[in-house]
């Protein structure tokens, strides 16, 4: 408990003593965090709206006559995993109606439904092209559409995301670890003396070190909190409302996409914290 208490003292005292030099570094820091933020949060949606649709990947099947019960029972015995259920053209319009919104009238310009009924065919993603290609020459069937160019772009979309991301996630982690290691040696340097007096009572480096890498923790979760509570409501209301108004594609929830990226900005704060004060507290020493 002593130590914990002079540990905690001397964190304070390099805080307190460095008041303009520790503010500039939290606002680098918390600019950066900010941004991190916002971009773990635009992966993780892409990637959830990803994973959703690729889940919900279907193949649409059009006759040519109204044989949707026995198509239905041969697709299933020709491709097992598959599930088939024949959507009427009522439902295909509810549907239609829901997604266009209603601000359109698009439909309500037909005299008669223009939509019709068609078999719906549930599978992986990845037997998507060649189921398609077999069904096609299935007696009765008219038209198959898969959706392949739209699950391809979907694909395309969320590894260009990801590349962007982790791109930002070197940059960001690159700059925080740099102010924060720069940071602890200019601590080192302004307290030599006293470090240097610790050392001739034989006071190992592990000891002499802990209030600095508690000092660098300690800014570098701040710089996270005050990042991700200034970013968390934004974020969590603009996915909100974009699941309201864009109701036909799978958008996240805003609590859980937020929930996910607080547990990777504590850990990412964590790690920046302890191995820019362990760089900084080394290269420091190595200079003196």
């Amino acid at each position: 408990m002593g130590n914990v208490k002079y540990y905690t003292g001397e964190v304070w005292f390099l805080l307190k003593q460095q008041k303009t030099g520790n503010a500039v570094m939290l606002m680098s820091m918390t600019l950066l965090m900010a941004l991190l933020t916002l971009t773990i949060a635009w992966a993780l949606v892409v990637n959830d709206a990803a994973s959703a649709v690729r889940a919900e990947s279907e193949i649409d099947v059009y006759l040519t006559d109204d044989t949707y019960d026995v198509v239905s029972d041969r697709i299933e015995r020709m491709f097992q995993g598959t599930e088939t259920r024949v959507v009427s053209a009522e439902e295909a319009y509810r549907n239609m109606d829901s997604i266009l919104g209603e601000g359109q009238n698009v439909l309500s310009l037909f005299d008669e439904n223009p939509l019709e009924s068609y078999i719906e065919v549930k599978l992986p993603i990845e037997m998507a092209g060649e189921t398609a290609a077999k069904i096609e020459k299935i007696t009765g069937v008219d038209y198959v559409r898969d959706n392949k160019a739209v699950l391809d772009a979907v694909n395309s979309f969320t590894k260009l995301s990801i590349r962007l991301s982790l791109f930002l996630l070197a940059g960001v982690g690159m700059g925080t670890f740099l102010i924060l290691s720069g940071l602890i040696r200019q601590s080192i340097h302004q307290y030599r003396d006293h470090i240097d007096t610790m050392q001739l009572l034989g006071a190992p480096n592990a000891f002499i070190q802990i209030p600095f890498f508690g000092e660098g923790i300690f800014l570098s979760f701040l710089s996270m909190l005050i990042a991700f509570s200034a970013s968390a409501w934004g974020i969590t209301a603009l996915l909100n409302k974009m699941r309201t108004a864009v109701m036909w594609f799978p958008i996240p929830q805003g609590h859980a996409v937020m929930l996910k990226t607080a547990v990777f900005m504590a850990g990412f704060s964590l790690l920046i914290g302890i191995t820019g004060s362990i760089f900084g507290f080394r290269s420091a020493i190595k200079k003196a």
